[in-house]
């Protein structure tokens, strides 16, 4: 199947250059169209300024990612396997990422790219493409609450 071939290639190239943010990357066992994945919480890289990283900087995440066997020409889906507060991520753990919507999703988008712009989102939220409202509300208008939720959500939720 072209789907496995193409996930067994990817799978190679990103255990051979680990992506800086990733900690581990596996499919489970005897299944190449899920994979575990656990990401680090990034620093913030887009205000050198800034003395404190990301408010989930020091946490570890776990994503589940489940491509379907139509991949590449459909994107897969992926969760976070512990509760992020975040306004682009919602309680189940599902994300809103631009390049993963079904009307923008291109056969060409490979799994780094993917958790690329994971961990982007996780460093410049997108209050405007919100999935908790309240929380891109909160985002917006009290960026101080938001961080100190965030932090406590992590130190909580994502600890090794």
């Amino acid at each position: 199947m072209a789907s496995s071939r193409r996930l067994g290639k990817e799978l190679s190239e990103l255990k051979s250059n680990m992506l800086s943010g990733v900690v581990s990357l596996e499919p489970e066992e005897n299944n190449l169209y899920r994979w575990n994945v656990v990401i680090r919480g990034p620093v913030c890289e887009c205000n050198v300024s800034r003395q404190a990283g990301t408010p989930y900087e020091g946490g570890f995440f776990p994503l589940s990612m489940e491509f379907p066997l139509d991949y590449p020409f459909k994107s897969p889906n992926v969760h976070f396997n512990c509760k992020v507060y975040h306004p682009n991520v919602d309680e189940s753990g599902a994300m809103c990422i631009g390049i993963m919507k079904s009307d923008t999703w291109k056969p060409s988008t490979k799994v780094a790219m993917i958790l690329e712009a994971i961990m982007q989102l996780m460093r410049e939220p997108q209050p405007d493409d919100a999935l908790i409202a309240s929380i891109a509300e909160q985002y917006v208008k009290d960026r101080e609450q938001f961080v100190m939720a965030a932090i406590e959500c992590t130190k909580t939720h994502a600890t090794p």
